[in-house]
């Protein structure tokens, strides 16, 4: 990550470490999600509850659609306005992992109290 982050304020010859700190955040982000992403396809494949399964899959496609999108945009944030873009991106990409982790703890937990999800 670091070595990306100075390859970049070179390449777009960037003076300060404020220029390039978006980027190495991006690269944690992405790494972060990306693992849980990993586990997650475990997690799904081996739930039983057709039901939760499907809402847990539309929470997993959406935070693949923002990794995917906030990969794209980091590797092209030439302007001040690409760079507030990935930015965002890193918000809405982190709030859609803490929801992916949020639906499997929950799942997790009701299953375990000998809950069914309906």
């Amino acid at each position: 990550t670091e070595n990306r982050v100075t390859e970049y304020g070179k390449t777009m010859d960037l003076k300060t470490a404020t220029d390039t700190d978006f980027i190495g955040g991006a690269n944690r982000t992405l790494v972060d999600c990306r693992r849980v992403l990993k586990y997650t396809y475990a997690y799904a494949f081996t739930n039983d509850d057709d039901a939760h399964k499907d809402l847990l899959m539309v929470h997993i496609e959406r935070l693949e659609r923002f990794v995917e999108e906030l990969s794209l945009e980091s590797e092209g944030a030439i302007t001040r306005e690409g760079r507030e873009k990935v930015v965002n991106l890193m918000n809405i990409v982190g709030k859609s992992k803490e929801a992916v982790e949020g639906f499997i703890a929950f799942g997790a937990t009701f299953t375990a109290r000998g809950g069914k999800m309906m």
